[in-house]
């Protein structure tokens, strides 16, 4: 049992950090998103002013 708790207890680290890596990942990637398209969306605003 304590073996099998362990083996959980690792299993749920494992996932917590996976979930931190992908997060990090896709916040990342939006911030790239968000980047790549504001001088498109800056010209657009400008063009509506």
């Amino acid at each position: 049992v304590k073996d099998a708790k362990d083996i959980g207890d690792h299993l749920t680290a494992a996932n917590e950090q996976m979930a931190t890596i992908a997060m990090a990942n896709s916040n990342e990637l939006l911030g790239q998103m968000v980047a790549a398209a504001a001088p498109k969306m800056k010209l657009q605003f400008t063009l509506h002013d």
